[in-house]
């Protein structure tokens, strides 16, 4: 096995793990949003 290529591999599933904890992060992000609104517009209606 080559040094190079055992780096790279590393190095993309680090881009690859990084990939899905942001979007894990903006999916989470997102839903908060969502309910701020939602809470928002329930108050409104009563």
């Amino acid at each position: 096995m080559d040094m190079q290529l055992i780096g790279a591999g590393l190095k993309v599933s680090a881009f690859g793990l990084g990939g899905v904890f942001a979007v894990l992060i903006l999916f989470y992000c997102a839903t908060k949003i969502m309910l701020m609104f939602a809470r928002k517009s329930a108050k409104k209606e009563e």
